[in-house]
């Protein structure tokens, strides 16, 4: 490779990486998460992490930071909400198997057992 491609591709790679930190630095200045840039900007989250890690945050940048947490605690909680129900609905649906088959068959019958179902 001659040496002007040389420099000129050194050249545009410094000059972009230094628009990238910009970048960076801007929507984190909005309150993007490191996540959130490193995504948004094609980058590393070590690399997105470095490049803000030293910014004081305005208020409003905290808040959407807090906003997006909590959406974050909601959504979690709502999944395990709905999981637990899923695998009740299964074990009550067990249970009444179970309690058919004693009630219809002797068999099945436990001695010294006691089934309540709640």
């Amino acid at each position: 490779m001659n040496q002007w491609l040389y420099n000129y591709l050194y050249q545009f790679y410094y000059m972009s990486k230094g628009l990238l930190k910009e970048k960076a630095i801007n929507l984190r200045m909005e309150g993007y998460s490191v996540k959130e840039i490193s995504d948004k900007l094609s980058i590393s989250k070590s690399t997105s992490s470095i490049w803000v890690r030293d910014l004081i945050l305005n208020e409003k940048a905290k808040q959407r930071l807090i906003v997006r947490r909590l959406n974050g605690y909601q959504k979690i909680s709502l999944h395990w909400k709905n999981k637990n129900i899923e695998e009740e609905k299964k074990y009550g649906l067990v249970a009444d198997d179970i309690l058919s088959k004693i009630s219809k068959d002797p068999v099945h019958l436990f001695i010294g057992v006691k089934v309540v179902r709640v």
